[in-house]
């Protein structure tokens, strides 16, 4: 049988116009899906263009308010200073705020975006993000709520610094959109066979999002409509970095919406269980009977479901006059109430049921003071809470974080600041000093390097772009030089404006302990230097001036403590001669150096010290000598440190 489709002499026309007819057809789809992919080329474009067009306004704005205010206060305008300088520090937020969306969607996009995976807390994290936006609805007079399961684990190990971006791009933009009513934000964090899930619910009362827009405010460079950026600004990216993110962390995020009525964001994310964290200690409060007053549901209910995980019986009530009824007949029972939570909502005039003060605890905003009653300040969160009802509660930290122990300060430290720019050299030195440290500061890495091989600094801070030498390479010089000389090594910070993915890498490669990026706050530099510095405070533990402080009665721990005042007030003196000694051997002063050293390290214990010096005095002339010299003023430097650590001055007083 002949097959038909081969048999073209059976068909009803030419070979050629069957021939034709499908090249043309073919050209038809081709010519269709280039026209689909160009108006899909178009439509990025034209997405784009409007993306540059109102980044570069949201730009312009601040820019030219910052503009504005420093040309009037040049011009001697009578608006006070203070005014001025935070007007100028809100348009920089703002601009931080926009710079830094568009470089986090540029390393998503370009795939440089690494997820941590580290050990952290969720709850304490979610409480921060929390009060840091907290003030951003009191200016707008609306209600935050922040809310999450008091079963929540304390420990989970993923990457905190994303989670708090999902909290915070979802929660900043519902307080964009919302002009009444208020913005809930709920955390719910389940342990599932393997993994934690947390499930991120931002609710607002806001204008809501168009039916057909709800999927494309997900998309880059895009808002709800044309008229919104006009109106609340932005760059159009954060609710496109929220999915990326949440996507990366096995989760994603989706929007319900309606109209004038306002928005439910839910997102997700999960995060890798630590089997071995503590548990926390609960505090029975099986014995109290709480009643619970606010006008806002999710905040009455989520008040009982903690206080309940707790043990106590709570009862709710919706306002005043229901208050007051269930107070009186429970007065009159045998289990009456043992205390009143009242939530005062923040645009009304506070009006208080007829109960008596001592048994009432009102939640308020911060400012809002009332004579004689017990009041804890909004955002309410867990912690607070559990600080209220159960002050012997324990929750454990997820990692070790840097504290300052009671009745102690801030240690002085000893820093090298090398910046080329001049604002941001004056600034980071004013903040420093200000803060107590003795800080040195050069233009460029040449000047620092030289300055760093003559005197002792605690810590170097480095901007990665200089002239002369980069910050990599003088860090690598830095650690070369240590190396080889056996000096102490000095902690190293890396300064920079550079966005590379690979940044962190390149500065632990050369030798950095750490980075941090501009712009540069006050707070975060004084931070970074504590959480890098702290090594130095680890060690003095088990060293033997304290150790000997911890065994010996109190006319004995004075003795040690004159001592150790002593060797500070001559410490630094004593290390530069025996430093002198190696660059310019001579015997002679090396014995005296070392002879008056070893009986003042007797004097505070520190027997292998000691021991060390003694070898020093009677083998100077040794040539392992010099590598001894060295040893010993390592463990001077060590000691000095540790004295400090102790609370002790030179001067005969102690750190209080």
């Amino acid at each position: 049988m002949v097959s038909p489709s081969n048999n073209y002499e059976l068909l009803p026309y030419p070979i050629g116009l069957i021939t034709l007819a499908q090249r043309l057809s073919q050209t038809l789809d081709e010519q269709k899906k280039l026209r689909t992919a160009l108006q899909r080329a178009e439509a990025v474009t034209a997405e784009k263009a409007q993306f540059a067009a109102n980044i570069s306004h949201e730009i312009r704005n601040p820019v030219n308010a910052i503009q504005g205010l420093c040309e009037n206060a040049l011009e001697g305008s009578d608006m006070p200073q203070q005014v001025v300088i935070q007007k100028i520090h809100s348009c920089v937020v703002e601009l931080d705020k926009l710079i830094k969306d568009v470089l986090d969607f540029s390393r998503l996009e370009s795939g440089a975006m690494t997820l941590e995976s580290i050990q952290f807390n969720p709850i304490h994290e979610f409480e921060k993000t929390a009060q840091r936006l907290h003030p951003m609805a009191q200016r707008k007079g609306i209600e935050f709520i922040a809310t999450l399961n008091p079963d929540a684990p304390h420990c989970v190990q993923g990457d905190p610094t994303k989670f708090r971006r999902i909290i915070n791009n979802l929660v900043d933009n519902a307080m964009k959109f919302t002009e009444h009513g208020g913005v809930t934000c709920e955390l719910k964090l389940y342990r599932h066979i393997n993994s934690i899930h947390a499930e991120i619910i931002v609710t607002d009362t806001g204008v809501g999002i168009p039916a057909d827009r709800l999927e494309r405010i997900f998309d880059p460079f895009t808002q709800a409509e044309a008229s919104t950026t006009r109106r609340y600004g932005g760059s159009g990216l954060g609710l496109a970095i929220t999915r990326k993110l949440c996507r990366a962390m096995d989760g994603d995020v989706n929007v319900a919406s309606t109209m004038n009525q306002g928005s439910r964001f839910i997102a997700n994310c999960v995060f890798d269980i630590v089997e071995n964290s503590a548990a926390v200690e609960r505090t029975d409060l099986s014995a109290q009977k709480i009643l619970i007053v606010s006008g806002n549901i999710l905040s009455r209910n989520w008040l009982a479901e903690c206080l309940k995980f707790l043990g106590a019986e709570t009862i709710t009530a919706h306002c005043n006059n229901e208050a007051e009824s269930i107070w009186s007949a429970a007065s009159i029972s045998e289990r009456p109430f043992a205390q009143v939570i009242i939530d005062l909502p923040a645009d009304t005039t506070p009006r208080l049921p007829l109960i008596p003060k001592d048994k009432i605890l009102l939640l308020t905003e911060p400012e809002l003071e009332l004579r004689g009653y017990d009041q804890l300040s909004k955002p309410i969160t867990l912690t607070h809470l559990w600080e209220k009802f159960a002050p012997g509660i324990k929750t454990p930290d997820a990692v070790a974080t840097v504290t300052t122990p009671p009745n102690s300060v801030r240690r002085s430290r000893r820093i090298l600041i090398a910046e080329d720019n001049e604002v941001n050299r004056e600034v980071a030195v004013s903040r420093l000093k200000r803060a107590g440290h003795e800080v040195s500061a050069t233009v460029d890495g040449s000047a620092a390097l030289e300055l760093w091989r003559s005197k002792e600094f605690d810590l170097a801070i480095l901007d990665l772009q200089m002239p002369l030498i980069d910050g990599i390479e003088l860090a690598t010089s830095i650690r070369a030089e240590e190396k080889a000389t056996r000096r102490r090594s000095t902690r190293l910070i890396a300064l920079t404006g550079m966005t590379e993915h690979n940044i962190s890498e390149r500065c632990r490669e050369a030798g950095f302990d750490d980075y941090l990026t501009k712009p540069m706050r006050g707070q975060d530099l004084l931070r970074k230097i504590e959480e890098t510095t702290c090594p130095m405070n680890a060690e003095p533990a088990d060293h033997e001036f304290v150790i000997l402080l911890q065994q010996s009665n109190e006319d004995e721990i004075e003795d040690l403590r004159i001592a150790g005042r002593a060797f500070l007030r001559h410490s630094d003196e004593l290390i530069d001669k025996l430093a002198t000694t190696l660059t310019h051997p001579d015997i002679h002063e090396l014995t005296l150096q070392a002879h008056g050293i070893k009986g003042m390290l007797s004097l505070m214990g520190c027997q292998e010290l000691s021991k060390l010096a003694s070898r020093i005095e009677h083998n100077a002339s040794s040539p392992i000598s010099k590598e001894n010299t060295q040893e010993l003023i390592n463990g001077l430097r060590t000691l000095q440190e540790t004295i400090r650590s102790c609370g002790l001055l030179p001067h005969g007083q102690t750190q209080a």
